[in-house]
């Protein structure tokens, strides 16, 4: 009853803005996202914000789009309150990044064959990842 109670109270948030970082130094490239009233860092593609994205660029693209669902580390961070499709990050989740595969671009069971990263990480890259409808 809480939860619903706390799910009714939350304001929609229809715009997220991400602004790359002024930040040297870490190797990536780190960025904060903007919602509402709230910021909070995030991790962005080596290559910054681009438009006109093109897979291998290492870039996150520039552009308008849905939030489908979250994918969370349940042991670091618990379940986000949040109206998304949340799902948990298992030990055996992955993420296909290979652009002739059938799975590109979607959440994955390890082993897989075909190229891929992994979603439980120990550097804590992936505790929270957002889908979007790119």
């Amino acid at each position: 009853m809480v939860k619903k109670k706390l799910l009714a109270s939350i304001k929609p948030v229809n715009t997220i803005y991400v602004r790359k970082a002024m930040v040297s130094g870490q190797g990536l490239s780190r960025g904060r996202l903007h919602f509402g009233n709230r910021h909070i860092p995030c991790v962005l593609g080596r290559s910054g914000i681009v438009t006109g994205k093109k897979e291998g660029d290492g870039a996150t693209p520039r552009g308008e789009y849905e939030i489908l669902g979250c994918f969370y580390r349940q042991d670091r961070i618990g379940r986000p309150v949040t109206r998304l499709a949340m799902s948990r990050i298992q030990k055996d989740d992955g993420w296909c990044d290979q652009p002739d595969h059938g799975q590109y671009n979607r959440q994955v069971k390890l082993p897989f064959a075909g190229r891929h990263e992994r979603l439980w990480r120990d550097d804590r890259l992936y505790d929270t990842v957002l889908i979007l409808d790119y």
